[in-house]
Formats: structure tokens, sequence, C-alpha cells
């Protein structure tokens, strides 16, 4: 199936930041951390997997190398995903409850 994928702005955020911290750490290990990101974004749209459920209707994929999570709402009706935070997977797990409501 072909869905739209669209990042909230929060999302957006976390994806700049992360990206920037890699990038500081090694020159082009800020281009691998999204590449693994783009592999989870093609997973996520596949119809014959689904992803954990987080909480509500939060789904959530970890991104292989890098100990970062993908939260997100998959709207099938509307062939929409909904990137809803890109997040350490240390944070605090209230934290980051309060953050996708």
């Amino acid at each position: 199936m072909i869905y739209e994928i669209i990042f909230s702005l929060t999302a957006e955020t976390d994806l700049h930041l992360a990206f920037e911290w890699y990038e500081k750490e090694s020159h082009g290990l800020g281009w691998e951390f999204r590449n693994e990101i783009a592999l989870c974004l093609e997973k996520i749209t596949d119809d014959r997997v689904s992803y954990q459920i987080y909480f509500d209707d939060i789904h959530k994929i970890f991104v292989a190398r890098f100990p970062y999570l993908i939260y997100y709402r998959k709207n099938e009706s509307q062939k929409k995903i909904v990137i809803a935070a890109v997040l350490h997977e240390r944070r605090n797990p209230e934290e980051i409850k309060k953050r996708l409501q």
C-alpha cells in the first residue's frame, strides 16, 4: 500500500536535533541515522507487518543501529501515517506519553 507520511512539527525537530548531534559526533553519521530512519518508514508502510502499540493508537518501531524509536499513528482508511516523535530510547516513558497525547 502507498501511504502519505506526515511528520509532526515536533517530530521534524526531533529528527533534526538527532541528525545534528550524530553529525557532530562523526562526519557522515547523521546521514547514516537518516538512512536508518528511511528504512523504518519503508517498514511501517508495509501492511503485512504491524508494529508494537505503545499506547492508545500510537505504534513504535526501533531504529536499527541507533538508540531511537519512531512513534507514529497509522490511519489505514485515509492511507496516512503521522510520525508523532523520534526519540531516544532512554527518555522517561511518562514524559513520552504526555508528549504524544
